[in-house]
């Protein structure tokens, strides 16, 4: 409903929340058939009584994963009884509060990127006019691009995020625009009075 709400408020785009892995236990994600399938309904309802092109951003939360829902205090869902585990993109520690996360392998790496791609593909059929490659919060791209998480060189930090950018842009329509949201965590040096 909040969805066609926008879709019916004279915006000419409208963006879904992060799809594509999980944020979270209950957080919509497009990586199912069943999770395709009850989005084309949202999609198919916002298109029959709006005229907003809707668009979807994809994300991965990387290390902040699994997380309960807001009404659980956002806890972490411990590893024994989650689908998923946490990861990230270094060894380099996180804070003790949350799950001990595993570093991606380049396998792990290829397997992440084909999801995206599969989530682009769905996010195409489904009818979406644009996709937005997420990269802030924290999340997984973010943490690979954050010398914090993922030390050594830009070049070094950039490399897994063009990749990925560049297949879902391969998979993606070129008729259809595509774009991203990144931040990039650098040393700060404050200056007191």
């Amino acid at each position: 409903m909040r969805l066609g709400q926008h879709a019916v408020s004279g915006a000419g785009l409208v963006m879904t929340e992060i799809m594509a892995d999980r944020i979270g236990v209950y957080c919509l994600a497009l990586c199912l058939d069943e999770c395709e399938a009850a989005m084309r309904q949202v999609v198919a309802f916002c298109g029959k009584y709006g005229g907003a092109k809707l668009s979807i951003k994809l994300a991965h939360a990387g290390c902040k994963e699994p997380v309960l829902p807001p009404w659980e205090a956002r806890a972490s869902v411990p590893i024994s009884s989650s689908r998923w585990h946490a990861v990230e993109p270094s060894t380099i520690s996180v804070p003790a509060s949350q799950p001990s996360p595993r570093e991606l392998s380049r396998t792990d790496i290829e397997a992440l990127i084909d999801r995206f791609v599969a989530a682009v593909n769905r996010a195409d059929r489904l009818g979406y006019g644009l996709v937005e490659w997420h990269g802030v919060h924290g999340y997984l791209i973010h943490q690979f691009l954050s010398p914090i998480s993922n030390g050594g060189s830009l070049e070094n930090q950039m490399r897994f995020p063009l990749e990925l950018f560049w297949a879902m842009r391969q998979a993606w329509p070129w008729r259809k625009p595509m774009g991203t949201i990144i931040s990039r965590v650098t040393g700060v040096k404050v200056v007191g009075p």
